[in-house]
């Protein structure tokens, strides 16, 4: 079983995002928030996810910040961003946060399953379209 943590403020897509990622195969949501913040203070040095999917979202603002701050208190930790759209994000500021990829919300189950298998092989996914 792969621990996967998820960082997402809508509570309707966080439920869905949990049964896909489960019916995925070998993932395991162990940690939900809804918000980035919220998980930092969540993980558990002794027990942490091996994968943070994240919603990095403009609204708050909190999405990037919180990926530096996990990356820097648990390098070990990977991280995928999800964003609503690519006009969000900052590619340059993702790697710079030591994230390693990112999907769209509504790339459907299948780009999901994509980047989780990208990033668990220690490969990056960026999508180019």
């Amino acid at each position: 079983m792969i621990p996967v943590a998820l960082a997402e403020d809508d509570l309707m897509l966080r439920t869905v995002i949990v049964h896909l990622i489960e019916s995925l195969g070998p993932c395991k949501i162990v940690l939900q928030s809804s918000s980035g913040p919220e998980l930092l203070m969540m993980l558990n040095p002794s027990n942490l996810p091996e994968l943070v999917l994240m919603d990095i979202n403009r609204q708050y603002k909190d999405g990037m910040t919180s990926a530096r701050l996990i990356s820097e208190k648990y390098p070990q930790i990977k991280m995928i961003a999800m964003v609503t759209e690519e006009s969000e994000l900052s590619v340059e500021g993702l790697i710079i946060n030591r994230v390693r990829g990112y999907t769209q919300k509504d790339a459907g189950p299948n780009r999901l399953r994509e980047s989780i298998a990208n990033v668990l092989r220690k490969t990056f996914t960026f999508p180019t379209s």
